[in-house]
């Protein structure tokens, strides 16, 4: 399978699965799925989607004669109307903590919805993804390839719990997660001109490394935490 289209079609069904009991997902062309019902967003391209307090919002962009524009929209899924707030840069992912709701900026922020706006929560590493959010665990996804002219290095850290280390995440469609009190990330590496993955594992406290796992090339649904550690 294409790596390319299998990072955009991982990262569709990623973006759509942090939800509660409401099924909300999307498709191509801006459409949203709430509850099995399309609706149209308006945007050219969707990057996420979540539901909340019976709440459905979408993140995404609308690309005018070439000049891309980002909001995020939260859509009445009985009048099947929307409200738009425009955005800076894109937005990359929602979650919920404390029956708050948080966006996440690729360029350095995480925004919170407090009285029907979205304002500045804190500031954090540019193409951050939030593995945890408190106390805070995320990872910042890199560019493979061997012109290191080119090259996007990235690192999981915790600025809460004082740790970063570097780690080669650059397949994003195949998210990082913390399973049974261990951090799991897919990892690729160059080797005799050829590409190769592992799993590596790492205590979430420290940041540590405490194993890896060699694995094939990603596949469709792939999910870190089916894979472990020989004993």
């Amino acid at each position: 399978m294409d790596l390319t289209r299998l990072t955009i079609t991982l990262f569709m069904l990623i973006a759509a699965s942090p939800c509660s009991a409401a099924e909300i997902h999307f498709g191509d062309y801006g459409r949203v799925y709430i509850n099995g019902k399309e609706y149209r967003s308006g945007l050219t391209a969707i990057y996420s989607v979540f539901s909340f307090s019976n709440r459905f919002f979408v993140s995404g962009l609308i690309d005018k004669e070439g000049s891309d524009s980002y909001f995020i929209k939260e859509i009445n899924p009985e009048s099947g109307a929307s409200v738009s707030w425009p955005q800076e840069n894109k937005i990359s992912q929602f979650y919920e903590l404390k029956n708050n709701l948080y966006a996440v900026r690729d360029e350095r922020q995480i925004i919170k919805l407090e009285d029907n706006q979205w304002i500045l929560e804190k500031e954090i590493k540019t193409r951050s993804h939030v593995i945890q959010p408190e106390p805070l665990i995320a990872c910042t996804w890199g560019q493979d390839t061997l012109d290191s002219r080119h090259r996007l290095d990235p690192v999981c850290y915790s600025p809460d719990l004082g740790w970063q280390k570097d780690v080669f995440w650059t397949t994003t469609a195949v998210e990082p997660k913390i399973c049974h009190g261990q951090l799991k990330v897919l990892v690729s590496y160059h080797r005799k001109q050829a590409l190769h993955w592992e799993i590596l594992v790492m205590s979430p406290e420290s940041g540590e490394q405490i194993g890896h796992i060699p694995t094939s090339e990603p596949t469709l649904g792939m999910n870190v935490c089916n894979y472990e550690l020989e004993k």
